[in-house]
């Protein structure tokens, strides 16, 4: 379906981090066993109305919000991570109410350590997967998100205690399943056409490589509409032709244009040379402003960051037509351009 519409599909972004945190967090005995100890002791408050009351009584009395603990779906690692968090909130309510009420699961110090170092390890990847599933989110993010993600990782080596084999797996996975995703090419532009990157994220030398692949594509990008104009009958080596179209009579005009501006290197030049944006614009509006300045460029940056990195069933992709930014809809289940 996507191969006739000549479209290129891409791995949904929350998906390969789902696959990556669960792997880790199954990859350690002692997680696995903090999580087990959680959902038995949130089952068991949601269960008695005494111990409810119990544990209402006590967040009044420590000044605690008044938030009922949370059920995970073992299925999903986020529900997990925020039950986790829920019980560290409430942690001096609910050690008094475990022993009020005679739980025979308690949650001890060891415990409560290991589960602070693991919501500290899940919450940059709930806020990634988040963040990636927004409504107004590019592929353009991906790159820059792997990278935060890359370095966080490494720095939770020395912020977390207990839990280094779930850190080695994340690390692994996240080489195994994202590595590839830094070369490609999709990605690749799509980083360097959103204003608020360009190639900021890149060594000078693959800077240097992927604006010489940026200006190729944008040079086979007009010779496209070139082609295509001629077979309209718009060939300037066939004024003569009988097109009725006024568009074609002006195209004989006299008319001295500065052409070098118009060479696709001096286009991608000008644009990189520009000061990045902040990360709360809109890469969207800017090229909307500049389509007629960069038209070129406008067309590839439709192109890739019309794509979103997530899963939708009704996805939308941006699309330039009459000048105009537009959105329709397309069912596929991937990001597609």
């Amino acid at each position: 379906m996507l191969s006739e519409g000549e479209h290129s599909s891409v791995q949904c972004f929350s998906h390969t981090v789902n696959l990556i945190v669960t792997k880790a967090i199954k990859s350690q005995r002692m997680v696995q066993n903090l999580l087990s100890i959680a959902r038995k002791l949130c089952e068991r408050v949601h269960r008695s109305p005494r111990t409810r009351e119990k544990l209402a009584e006590l967040q009044k009395e420590y000044e605690l919000p008044q938030h009922q603990l949370i059920q995970d779906v073992p299925s999903k690692w986020s529900t997990s991570f925020h039950m986790l968090e829920c019980l560290i909130e409430q942690k001096r309510a609910v050690n008094e109410v475990s022993i009020e009420c005679n739980f025979r699961e308690l949650i001890s110090c060891d415990h409560w350590e290991v589960m602070q170092s693991v919501c500290h390890v899940l919450r940059p990847f709930d806020a990634a997967s988040r963040e990636m599933s927004a409504h107004m989110s590019t592929l353009s993010q991906v790159i820059p998100m792997i990278h935060i993600l890359s370095r966080k990782v490494e720095m939770l080596f020395g912020e977390t205690m207990g839990i280094d084999t779930m850190l080695k797996s994340l690390k692994e996975a996240m080489a195994s399943l994202l590595s590839a995703t830094l070369y490609d090419p999709r990605y690749i532009f799509a980083t360097l056409l959103d204003p608020r990157y360009k190639a900021s994220l890149f060594t000078e030398e693959e800077a240097e490589q992927y604006r010489q692949d940026l200006i190729r594509e944008l040079e086979i990008l007009n010779s496209t509409s070139e082609d295509r104009a001629s077979s309209n009958g718009c060939d300037s080596g066939s004024p003569l032709k009988d097109t009725g179209t006024e568009e074609c009579l002006w195209s004989l005009a006299p008319i001295k244009r500065d052409q070098r501006e118009k060479l696709p290197e001096d286009m991608v030049l000008a644009y990189l040379e520009e000061e990045v944006l902040a990360h709360s614009s809109d890469p969207l509006t800017y090229w909307n402003l500049k389509r007629l300045s960069w038209p070129g460029l406008s067309t590839l940056a439709v192109r890739f960051l019309g794509c979103l990195p997530k899963y939708s069933p009704f996805r939308k992709a941006v699309q330039h037509t009459h000048g105009c930014w537009q959105l329709w809809p397309a069912q596929v289940h991937d990001g597609a351009f």
